[in-house]
């Protein structure tokens, strides 16, 4: 749930995101870059990246 929330937030403010055309890693890059002919500017990265991180403990504390 945390994972999806973010993931909202993070692609609401991403200029002209979307979900069929972007990848959910470029919500993530801290910095503005070109990728092809698109530019990947993730003004809330770290809401993104603190996102995969959680998800990925909470996915790694299930397995224990």
């Amino acid at each position: 749930m945390v994972y999806l929330l973010a993931e909202a937030l993070a692609a609401s403010a991403f200029p002209h995101y979307s979900y069929a055309m972007n990848d959910i890693s470029g919500l993530g890059v801290p910095d503005v870059e070109m990728l092809g002919d698109r530019a990947i500017d993730s003004t809330l990265h770290v809401v993104m990246n603190i996102a995969f991180l959680v998800h990925g403990l909470l996915f790694a504390s299930a397995a224990i």
